[in-house]
């Protein structure tokens, strides 16, 4: 499970945007791995690009994790600015 939350958005220029979305998710592994849930949070800071076609695409994507956990146990807690 992987889901984003929150958008903010802002049009930059006439054919640029910027975007932070907040994200979580949840990774099972199969039977027999050596880790079983990986459980985690963050922020994707995303820039898009209007076409001359007139559609958005991603011009670069940047996660950021908050916090990553592993089978309950923390890995991962990162301040960010």
């Amino acid at each position: 499970m992987h889901e984003g939350h929150l958008s903010e958005l802002e049009l930059t220029a006439v054919d640029s945007a910027t975007g932070i979305w907040a994200m979580s998710d949840e990774i099972r592994f199969p039977p027999g791995s050596p880790k079983r849930v990986l459980r985690g949070s963050g922020w994707y800071y995303e820039e898009y690009r209007r076409t001359e076609g007139g559609d958005w695409r991603f011009s670069s994507l940047t996660l950021k994790r908050q916090l990553v956990e592993v089978d309950g146990e923390l890995i991962v807690r990162a301040a960010y600015d």
